[in-house]
């Protein structure tokens, strides 16, 4: 919610069962990637895309780190789309 209390949410990527390999740290990949976004002045909207790519990116290996791709690749996950969120 921002100052003006303004909500904004975003569901998270649609992955196959097979992609996610584990789930280390992966909280902190979607931190890292919300300080990015905010760092290189992006709006809010697609900060939260590149979060939630890169946190799915983690996802896809069994060690957070060997799993991250560069940005391009992590943004390239939103073609299987995001969950749809009921408030």
């Amino acid at each position: 919610m921002t100052n003006d209390k303004n909500l904004f949410l975003q569901g998270s990527i649609v992955l196959r069962e097979e992609f996610i390999k584990g789930s280390v740290e992966d909280g902190d990949t979607f931190v890292s990637g919300l300080i990015y976004g905010i760092h290189q002045q992006w709006s809010l909207d697609k900060t939260l895309h590149l979060a939630v790519c890169i946190a799915a990116m983690s996802l896809s290996h069994e060690s957070s780190t060997d799993g991250m791709k560069d940005i391009e690749q992590c943004l390239n996950l939103q073609k299987y789309g995001f969950r749809r969120l009921k408030i």
